[in-house]
């Protein structure tokens, strides 16, 4: 719908940015928070998948740098849970 389009939009700019400067926090974090939110409105689940297999990679890296902030040490977690849910929603539908 409309909302996945304007994400897929935010989601191209935030990969851009992030691809200039890998050692800048904010936009590694507006990377995140573009793959989270396609993977909140996308029925495609390898896409889902896909997006929060990616937002957790770039939260471990900013964690191991120790770049996030106390307000974005739950993301790791969050994102975890996601996928945990993910992987047993997949495995009622087969």
């Amino acid at each position: 719908g409309v909302a996945l389009t304007a994400y897929e939009e935010g989601l191209a700019i935030a990969r851009k940015l992030a691809a200039t400067d890998s050692s800048n926090t904010d936009w590694q974090t507006d990377l995140v928070l573009s793959l989270r939110k396609i993977s909140e409105t996308t029925s495609d689940r390898s896409r889902k998948r896909s997006s929060l297999e990616e937002a957790l990679e770039i939260v471990k890296r900013l964690e191991g740098r120790g770049a996030l902030t106390v307000d974005l040490q739950g993301w790791r977690p969050r994102i975890e849970r996601a996928l945990v849910r993910f992987a047993k929603e997949a495995s009622v539908q087969c």
